[in-house]
């Protein structure tokens, strides 16, 4: 690069510090500038793909939405047994502690113009996706809608007791278990 010019961020990493900026502190984190120093980028960057800061709040949640919902998802239904896939589902959403703060951080802003849609939208989806698994299990659709509602409920209250007092949520070390006992819990059979 030549001398005197400062690097531009692509599009897909200003997204990319955004959604790490939701996962710490909700939409009040995501901030230009300070992304734009994490970068080691100008503001100008930013300019140069976005319009406003309520875009660059977008990309990151349409990140989350890709990596969080529609890999995921994508990815588990590559299992054939929909037990494994539940259990898959479980050991996927339970593994990655900074997946718990960012949920916990949108719960938080539910009521945002920019992430209120976007949440309903990937809460329907995997809760729809959770019940789908259980009916493969032989359930009825309400019984499995209801124990999906249950699993997510589990899901977002597990990481909010993580965030608020984290002795009370099994450690890693306990995971397994701990997902081993949802499963016997939740699962039918």
């Amino acid at each position: 690069m030549p001398r005197g010019r400062t690097p531009k961020a692509s599009r897909e990493r200003w997204a990319g510090a955004a959604l790490r900026a939701l996962a710490e502190g909700g939409v009040s984190a995501v901030s230009v500038e300070p992304l734009a120093r994490k970068l080691g980028v100008t503001k100008g960057s930013f300019y140069w793909h976005f319009t406003n800061r309520e875009e660059l709040v977008e990309a990151g949640l349409a990140l989350w939405e890709q990596h969080g919902t529609d890999r995921v998802l994508a990815e588990a239904q590559l299992i054939a047994d929909p037990l494994d896939r539940v259990k898959s589902l479980f050991e996927t959403a339970f593994a990655v502690r900074g997946a718990g703060s960012l949920i916990v951080h949108l719960a938080a802003d539910a009521k945002h113009p920019l992430v209120a849609p976007i949440l309903e939208r990937i809460t329907v989806r995997r809760v729809k996706f959770i019940a789908e698994q259980f009916e493969s299990l032989g359930l009825s659709p309400d019984d499995a809608h209801r124990r999906a509602v249950l699993c997510y409920s589990l899901y977002i209250g597990t990481f909010t007791l993580h965030a608020s007092a984290s002795a009370a949520v099994p450690s890693d070390a306990e995971r397994a278990r701990y997902i081993e006992h949802l499963v016997q819990t939740l699962v039918p059979g």
